[in-house]
């Protein structure tokens, strides 16, 4: 008598192509079906987690869309957003209070709106983005009982390349007031904040979308620019002077300079020090003359009215840099009414807000200045207008030549970019350098194209959806930039194919991604790098509930958690829950659960929503089966001080053919029958039979086990056909409220005779 193999499970389902696939390792550590259960790092199948049942959304007829709010994992909230409000939880599952009711504060997303919200959280603040184009919002937390949205504001670009054709001018004209340089030697000139002046274009530049949109403008080449500041000169006031390629104008003159040639316009003074101005904003004074900060060499325009092609006008929102006339040097904001919104997930690399995908530049991304983001407003400045660029202004790039829009940003090693064609590498010039205007790179790590499912970091890499939604990959970069990665659902195709729609990844303790599928499933990936554990699992909710919304968020004890918004149809009623997974130390094995705690009792209210349904409950640690909800209350037979209360399912699993493991290490010639299989597994009740047969009960209950049973572990010996002909697979069913474990099955076979 031989042994065929021992299983493990860490592969998890294996789809119906790959059956017979004896050449790949990883089948001999899968099976047929795992529904209900999830695989744990070290070996076994675990009966999954159950979900505690938190109550309804505000309005069960409205869809609802979860964003986490997380500083810390003792520092977080759930937002349930409904149509134009947003509903606050904590962390436990509790809605969040105010003055005895549930906390609630307007929203500006209507229903239609929420499936396309993308955001990115930076300390207090959600900035939010839409894959339709809405206008970014930043949402503030203040307080827990004080939430504001701001429209973002994009006062200074990101900005589309500057205009080239010499040709192709913009005038300036109708201002109210400018500053006028004093120095006749230096006829410079500005137009100031506030002002309202007239855009005349030499060629059709403008359409009715540009109203709110902003335009740079720079002086044309050959228009006098003002002296250079120096050490110890005495500026008439309204003297203008260009330091640190900025341009400031003489406030206050100095009083200790003397005039070095008589003339009373240049001076200097001996053996004074004097800090030339560097400022961006206001006055300050350089020891000797007062400056005021005017402008960097570029000027914005906001458009108020268009009134045709070539003509419109608007408000000067920073200082222009002439006193009017034509130049060719404007670029136009990028992001706009006109030109549309970001659109992609949005994220933050190196203190830089990263974004982009508009309608009008779907593959663009675009990092604002370092540290050049606040709540409610964001700066992409590309530079100076005087041509001087530094390290921390804004960045633009193009990913790629193929006008794929990029669906969203991601960090883990490096800054990633997926769009509907490809996978992105953006990093500085040189490995390890920040990225800067000056030094950035943009590399294609793949061309599998992504799909509108933002990626999960994932312990070293990213883990992503590809381009039609039915494919997970992984993403591994190393600190060379070289890429590796996996297909990580080629052996669970028919998972897959159901359509992977959202990410929700569990670090500790399971090491799972949540997965929320297409026709409303739920589905579990077990992923851990060191032990080559790569594994789906599929569930079944019951009571026909689906999913329609699942994010992480830390619970209890700090540890990430599920949170699911799940559906159904009742009696031609809709009904829509929020359901929280339950930790390991529940030891729940039921969803929709409810629990009470008290004086011993035998009537549980609060059971509305499952009128005329069978439930199951555990109380007082024992299990009662067939007890069906009326009036919105179950009766238990024996009164009980802890109950437990939702709706049981069943935990099925189905190996693989056994036979396939009987062909390892056979002889050529010799002859092999099966006789029967050992299953190992951890139960206080459970159905085993071979596929096909009826089932066998079996049991680790002991007559000290009252009133409640206890999961252990047991055996239990399978006799299997006795020819090869057939397949042989083990079932293995458990619809307790325990806990249950498959550890192994050790199919055994006769060699010869």
């Amino acid at each position: 008598m031989t042994t065929g193999f021992s299983n493990n499970y860490t592969q998890g389902e294996i789809c119906q192509d790959a059956w017979d696939r004896n050449d790949i390792q990883p089948i001999n550590k899968g099976c047929e079906l795992a529904e209900n259960w999830i695989i744990r790092v070290a070996g076994p199948l675990a009966k999954r987690r159950g979900f505690w049942d938190l109550g309804p959304v505000n309005s069960e007829a409205h869809a609802a869309r979860l964003i986490p709010f997380r500083r810390s994992k003792d520092d977080a909230l759930m937002l349930v957003f409904q149509d134009l409000a947003v509903w606050v939880y904590q962390s436990s599952g509790d809605p969040l209070l105010s003055g005895g009711v549930p906390f609630t504060f307007p929203s500006p997303y209507a229903l239609a709106d929420l499936a396309t919200l993308r955001f990115k959280q930076v300390a207090d603040v959600i900035y939010i983005r839409s894959s339709t184009g809405l206008q970014p919002r930043a949402l503030q937390r203040n307080t827990n009982t004080n939430w504001q949205f701001n429209l973002e504001e994009f006062d200074n670009g990101p900005w589309r390349a500057e205009n080239t054709d010499a040709g192709f001018t913009v005038t300036v004209a109708g201002a109210v007031d400018h500053d006028a340089n004093p120095d006749t030697a230096t006829t410079v000139g500005s137009i100031g904040v506030g002002n309202v002046v007239t855009l005349v274009a030499s060629s059709a530049l403008f359409d009715a979308g540009h109203v709110n949109g902003h335009f740079r403008l720079r002086a044309s080449d050959g228009s006098p620019g003002p002296m250079s500041w120096y050490a110890g000169f005495k500026a008439p006031v309204g003297y203008y002077t260009l330091s640190n390629g900025r341009v400031y104008i003489c406030t206050v003159q100095s009083t200790w300079a003397i005039d070095d040639d008589g003339d009373g316009s240049h001076y200097y003074s001996h053996n004074r020090v004097a800090a030339p101005p560097v400022h961006t904003q206001g006055i300050a004074s350089d020891g000797g003359n007062t400056w005021r900060y005017l402008h960097d060499g570029a000027g914005i325009v906001r458009i108020d009215t268009v009134t045709d092609a070539t003509h419109a006008s608007g408000t000067v929102l920073a200082c222009l840099p002439f006193p009017g006339g034509a130049t060719s040097f404007w670029a136009e904001r990028a992001y706009s009414d006109y030109r549309g919104w970001p659109r992609a997930w949005p994220n933050v690399r190196e203190e830089r807000f990263v974004e982009g995908g508009t309608a009008t530049d779907t593959d663009y991304v675009d990092l604002s200045e370092t540290a050049g983001f606040l709540p409610a407003q964001e700066s992409f400045s590309p530079g100076l207008g005087t041509g001087q660029v530094i390290d921390i202004d804004a960045v633009r790039r193009r990913l790629g030549d193929d006008g794929a829009p990029v669906q969203w940003f991601q960090t883990a090693t490096y800054l990633v970019a997926g769009t509907d064609s490809a996978e992105y590498l953006i990093a500085g010039s040189v490995l390890d350098e920040p990225i800067s205007p000056a030094a950035v790179v943009v590399k294609q790590l793949s061309a599998y194209g992504s799909a509108d499912v933002f990626p999960a970091r994932v312990q070293r890499g990213i883990v992503f959806v590809t381009a039609g939604g039915e494919s997970l990959r992984l993403l591994d970069i190393d600190t060379q930039q070289n890429m590796s990665g996996d297909d990580l659902s080629l052996l669970a195709e028919h998972i897959g194919q159901r359509g992977l729609r959202q990410l929700a990844w569990i670090p500790k303790p399971d090491q799972y991604l949540g997965v929320r599928l297409g026709d409303g499933g739920l589905a579990f990936f077990t992923f851990h790098q060191e032990q080559q554990v790569k594994g789906w699992t599929s569930t079944a909710l019951p009571g026909g509930w689906t999913v329609e919304d699942v994010v992480a968020l830390p619970g209890p004890g700090g540890y990430e958690t599920l949170w699911l918004v799940v559906s159904r149809v009742k009696a031609a009623v809709t009904q829509r829950r929020l359901w929280l997974q339950s930790q390991r130390t529940d030891n729940l094995f039921m969803d929709g659960a409810q629990f009470y705690s008290g004086a011993p009792a035998t009537i549980i209210a609060g059971l509305d929503y499952y009128e005329g349904e069978q439930v199951l409950a555990l109380a007082d640690g024992a299990q009662v089966s067939g007890l069906v909800v009326t009036g919105g209350e179950i009766t238990l037979p024996t009164a009980a001080s802890v109950v437990h209360v939702g709706l049981g399912y069943t935990a099925r699993f189905k190996s693989l053919d056994l036979a396939q493991g009987w062909q390892l290490g056979q002889a050529i010639g010799e002859r092999q029958r099966p006789t029967d299989a050992i299953v190992s597994l951890m139960t206080a009740e459970a159905f085993v039979g071979l596929d096909g047969r009826p089932m066998e009960r079996v049991t680790s209950r002991t007559a000290s086990d009252v009133p409640a049973a206890v999961s252990r572990r047991v055996r239990k010996n399978v006799t299997l056909a006795g020819d090869t002909a057939r397949e042989q697979h083990i079932v293995i069913e458990d619809s307790t409220a325990y806990d249950a474990r498959i550890y192994s099955i050790r199919p055994k076979v006769q060699v010869g005779g």
